[in-house]
């Protein structure tokens, strides 16, 4: 009986104390957990941020300087002025955009005629055709050369001429023979042979096109210095004059 006991008693403290753990779990407790399957692809398939990803618009490095194409394929504009060296550029009429040997600009001297400012020059020959003057065809940055410097400019000599930043380094000055106009006469005239090669000149450089062209008006101009008078006085004897001789 008292085996019976003790046996009944050992199955009643089994009970409460639950099911037992199998050994295998029991033998796992307190080591590392192996990482899962997916997390081993996330690991190997990760990749440094400062690498770039095949047709990434980002540099490699934050210090690559590489111009970053943008999603046309052309390089980023604002990259471009950092790295792009500066640009010498020069306006058009400067004596840098033309020929070698060919003239900037057209300089006509009406000194001593009268000459009026106007909104618009014309130049004529002496039997009143057009030489230069009519504006045709004008694109947008004509119209920007007027608004800003006017059809012509004017200058009261020609050391002045030469000092005016439409001139350029080599002008072709012809004189004028007359002005004409009504009310205003801001016309010039020039002579057949001046007018031919105004044009010729300029198919080459193309100075009248670029409004290059600068009037020389100084209606009443100082008069020349007039030379001292010269001395009436009588010369002094040759050295080599003789004496007259003397009777005896």
């Amino acid at each position: 009986m008292r085996s019976i006991a003790i046996a009944l008693l050992t199955l009643l403290i089994a009970l409460a104390a639950g099911p037992a753990e199998p050994a295998a779990k029991r033998a796992g407790k307190g080591l590392p957990k192996k990482p899962s399957a997916t997390r081993k692809a996330s690991k190997k398939t990760s990749k440094p941020k400062s690498v770039a990803k095949p047709g990434s618009c980002k540099s490699a490095s934050p210090d690559d300087k590489t111009p970053r194409p943008s999603k046309s394929g052309k390089p980023d504009a604002q990259t471009n002025e950092q790295t792009a060296p500066a640009k010498t550029g020069s306006t058009a009429g400067t004596s840098s955009s033309v020929p070698e040997g060919c003239y900037t600009s057209l300089v006509i001297d009406a000194t001593g005629l009268k000459l009026d400012k106007g909104m618009t020059s014309k130049i004529f020959r002496k039997d009143g055709s057009e030489v230069w003057g009519t504006l045709k065809n004008l694109k947008e940055e004509d119209y920007a050369i007027l608004d800003e410097r006017g059809m012509v400019g004017y200058a009261a000599t020609i050391e002045e001429a030469k000092a005016n930043p439409r001139c350029g380094s080599r002008p072709l000055i012809v004189r004028a023979v007359d002005t004409q106009g009504t009310p205003l006469r801001s016309n010039t005239v020039v002579s057949d042979e001046d007018a031919e090669r105004i044009l010729a000149e300029n198919a080459k450089s193309k100075f009248l096109d670029k409004f290059n062209v600068i009037l020389i008006r100084n209606e009443c101009p100082p008069a020349a210095p007039v030379p001292p008078p010269q001395d009436q006085s009588s010369p002094p004897p040759s050295s080599d004059s003789q004496p007259s001789a003397s009777g005896h």
